[in-house]
């Protein structure tokens, strides 16, 4: 199934507050629900003691998934791994790092609820005996943290770049019947309205950009990355680390050995980066 990918920043209020709830909601009541049945090794604790254990346990070992899965999504990002291979490969990774700090917690509350003679600050099991708990959890643990993943997705969150589909059926329970004006892109809210909005030139200067218009040109605080993603629907391209032009401004190519450079319609000279100098001369061939 293919699912619209979604910038990292855009999250609404109404995302926010279903992701909270399921950061911290969902870990919480699935510590409470294991706690009261004092599951495993408490089943001879306390009552209290078993939900201590087992909210903190799931709390920490769902911020870990978590934030590794977001590591992942990071880094594979270029390939577009699909989300299901994104939250397995985190939750695996987050396993490996968080033994540690679950025995410990394990040892505490074993001293604290269980009778415990002593707290063990180092770790008892060897790396088969590990590997081995391990194997014998992970089939139960992926498919918790996948499959609430998946329910959360769907019921409209939007996860690690993914834009939730459940999305668009809220947007079309909340469809306005009246004539919709598309959001402005940050960028032209951050220009001179005096400029005016047809952009045919970025250029970035560190972290600012160098905008050019029809009317003049504007120096802002603006990303080049988040420019070229503001301006992808504006019929341009990115053709150098530090240019975005625009297809309809250029006149010809101009080309000096393995070197070549856009000569603009107003005269303006563009280098091209070699990264782009494939895309761009299949973009302008004549």
């Amino acid at each position: 199934m293919a699912v619209a990918r979604l910038k990292w920043n855009k999250f609404s209020d109404q995302d926010w507050t279903l992701y909270l709830f399921f950061l911290i909601g969902v870990p919480v009541v699935l510590g409470m629900i294991t706690g009261w049945m004092q599951s495993g090794r408490t089943a001879e604790w306390s009552k209290l003691g078993s939900l201590y254990f087992w909210v903190i346990f799931f709390v920490i070992g769902w911020h870990f998934s978590e934030f590794f899965s977001m590591l992942v999504a990071r880094f594979v990002g270029r390939w577009n791994w699909p989300l299901w291979s994104i939250l397995v490969v985190g939750f695996l990774i987050s396993q490996q790092i968080a033994f540690p700090l679950a025995y410990l917690h394990t040892n505490f509350c074993e001293m604290i609820f269980g009778g415990g003679d002593n707290f063990i600050l180092f770790f008892e099991p060897t790396f088969s005996q590990h590997m081995s708990r391990l194997i014998d959890n992970l089939p139960a643990g992926i498919l918790l943290w996948v499959s609430i993943n998946y329910s959360f997705f769907f019921a409209g969150l939007p996860r690690f770049g993914f834009d939730s589909p459940g999305n668009v059926f809220w947007q079309i329970q909340n469809v306005d019947t009246s004539c919709e004006i598309p959001d402005t892109p940050d960028i032209i809210k951050r220009l001179k309205p005096e400029i005016g909005t047809s952009i045919f030139m970025v250029k970035a200067e560190k972290h600012y950009l160098h905008v050019y218009t029809d009317l003049g040109k504007d120096f802002i605080h603006y990303s080049l990355s988040n420019a070229v993603d503001d301006l992808a629907e504006s019929g341009g391209l990115q053709v150098h680390r530090s240019y975005w032009i625009k297809n309809d401004a250029v006149d010809h190519i101009e080309k000096n050995g393995r070197n070549c450079h856009l000569v603009l319609k107003n005269g303006m000279h563009v280098p091209v980066g070699s990264t782009y100098k494939a895309l761009v001369l299949n973009a302008f061939k004549t």
